[in-house]
């Protein structure tokens, strides 16, 4: 069995990357800044991103 998470606020992905270093599987990242999301999802290109 796999865990599955969200990251919200996530910026540029440091609660991403423990989560994903303890084996869990990142399946959306949502924050309000823009350039936060365009980090993450250089660091994290096979999540769903939002900017909301």
């Amino acid at each position: 069995m796999s865990l599955d998470f969200t990251d919200i606020f996530c910026g540029a992905g440091g609660s991403s990357i423990g989560l994903v270093a303890a084996g869990l599987e990142l399946k959306l990242a949502a924050n309000h800044w823009d350039r936060a999301i365009a980090t993450h999802s250089e660091n994290f290109p096979a999540a769903d991103h939002l900017v909301a």
